[in-house]
C-alpha cells in the first residue's frame, strides 16, 4: 500500500551527564522532542537551548548533534523517517526546524507509534504512518498559526504590558512550589487580577493558571524521572494542594495516572523500535566528555 510517509525507528533516549552525540547527518528525515533536560544542540552549525518542550527537527542532510550539561541528564523522544509525498516533501523542507511546545500532544504521538513498533499487530506500519502525518501536519498548522498570531499580537501587546506578562511567568517560575494563587501573583507583581490574566494570556497564548499547573506538572516530571521521592512528596515540592489535586492535574495534562507515566518512562529508556524491517539504527553512538 502507497504511503505518503513512513516511519524507520523510534525510541526514548537518555543522555547522561557530560555525554555528547557526535554531530552527523544522514539521508532521511528526523524529529528529536527534549522531555527534559538542559544541553547544547548544534544544527547546520549553529548552537540552540535544549530545553523542556522543544522539538528539533532535521532535514536529509542537515549536520546536527547535542551535548548535555555537565551536571544534566537530557531525555529525548526521537524518530527517523521518510516523505514520500511530493506536496509535503516541499512542504516539510521550507518548514522550519525548532519548534516549541508546551502540552503533551506531540508526545503522545511519538509514543503511540513506539507502541505500535513494540506490539507489531496487524497494520501497525500503517498506524504508524497515520501518527507521523498527524505529527507533520501538526507542525505545519502550528507554524501556520503562529505567525499568525504573533503578528495579531504585535498589534495588542505594548511592551509595557509584556514586560508585565514576562514578570508574572517569572513569579511563577520562582515560586511554584508555594501555595500561589492570582490573588498573591497580581499583589506581588503590582497590577490587578484582571489586567494580568488578559496580557498574560495575550503573551503566552494560555490562561494564568493553566501555564501555572503546566509547570509544576514539568517540574514533577523531572522529579519521577530522576528522583525516588513518592507522588506524594513530589506533590508536596511542585506546590499542589494534595496528592489528589496532583494526581488529577497530572491525568488531565498528561492523559495517564502520574503512577503509570513514571514507568513507562523508566521502562522505556535506550529501547529502539524498528518499523521498517530494512533500516538499521548505527548513528547513536556516545563518547563521555572530558
Amino acid at each position: 500500500m502507497g504511503q505518503d510517509a513512513e516511519v524507520l525507528w523510534v525510541a526514548r533516549y537518555e543522555y547522561k551527564k557530560g555525554w555528547v552525540l557526535g554531530q552527523h547527518f544522514h539521508d532521511y528525515f528526523q524529529m528529536i522532542y527534549i522531555v527534559s533536560g538542559n544541553g547544547i544542540f548544534y544544527l547546520d552549525e549553529k548552537e540552540y537551548a535544549i530545553k523542556p518542550g522543544i522539538l528539533f527537527m532535521m532535514k536529509p542532510g542537515q549536520t546536527h548533534g547535542l551535548v548535555t550539561d555537565k551536571d544534566d541528564v537530557i531525555k529525548t523522544l526521537d524518530i527517523k523517517y521518510l516523505v514520500h509525498e511530493k506536496g509535503l516533501v516541499s512542504m516539510m523542507g521550507a518548514a522550519r526546524n525548532i519548534y516549541s511546545f508546551t502540552d503533551a500532544a506531540m508526545m503522545n504521538l511519538f509514543e503511540k507509534i513506539r507502541l505500535e513498533g513494540m506490539q507489531r499487530r496487524d497494520f501497525f506500519k500503517d498506524f504508524g504512518c497515520v501518527y507521523l502525518l498527524q505529527m507533520l501536519y501538526s507542525l505545519l498548522r502550528y507554524e501556520k498559526e503562529e505567525n499568525l498570531s504573533l503578528k495579531q499580537k504585535d498589534d495588542l501587546i505594548t511592551e509595557e504590558s509584556a514586560e508585565a506578562a514576562d514578570r508574572v511567568a517569572e513569579y511563577i517560575r520562582k515560586h511554584y512550589m508555594q501555595d500561589i494563587s492570582l490573588k498573591v501573583i497580581s499583589e506581588s507583581i503590582g497590577y490587578n487580577k484582571s489586567y494580568i490574566c488578559q496580557i498574560f494570556c495575550r503573551k503566552y497564548g494560555r490562561p494564568l493558571m493553566k501555564y501555572l499547573y503546566s509547570y509544576r506538572v514539568g517540574k514533577a516530571r523531572e522529579l519521577m524521572l530522576y528522583s525516588d521521592y513518592s507522588l506524594k512528596q513530589i506533590s508536596e515540592m511542585t506546590g499542589f494542594s494534595s496528592i489528589h489535586h496532583f494526581s488529577r492535574m497530572f491525568h488531565k495534562l498528561e492523559g495517564i495516572t502520574a503512577g503509570q507515566w513514571r514507568k513507562k518512562e523508566r521502562d522505556g529508556i535506550r529501547k529502539d523500535v524498528y518499523i521498517s524491517d530494512d533500516f538499521t539504527n548505527t548513528v547513536n553512538t556516545f563518547e563521555r566528555l572530558t
